[in-house]
């Protein structure tokens, strides 16, 4: 969730000190959207998140028919 504009409207200044590349939870306070790094470690989380999924589905179905569709 991007909150600037809500800050801005109760008149609030965030300040926020980044220390690394994907060190971007304060993004959320200073931008009105999603740098790249952050996009980049969001996206990295969500293919980690649906490849475990995918992985304990096949297992617990006994096939192979999802992984498949990573592959493709």
């Amino acid at each position: 969730m991007i909150l600037l504009g809500v800050l801005e409207n109760l008149g609030i200044e965030p300040e926020v000190e980044r220390i690394g590349k994907y060190k971007s939870v304060g993004d959320q306070l200073t931008r009105r959207t999603m740098s790249e790094d952050h996009h980049e470690m969001l996206t990295s989380l969500l293919d980690n998140i649906y490849t475990h999924w995918l992985d304990k589905v096949s297992a617990a179905r006994g096939a192979s028919v999802f992984k498949d569709q990573l592959e493709t």
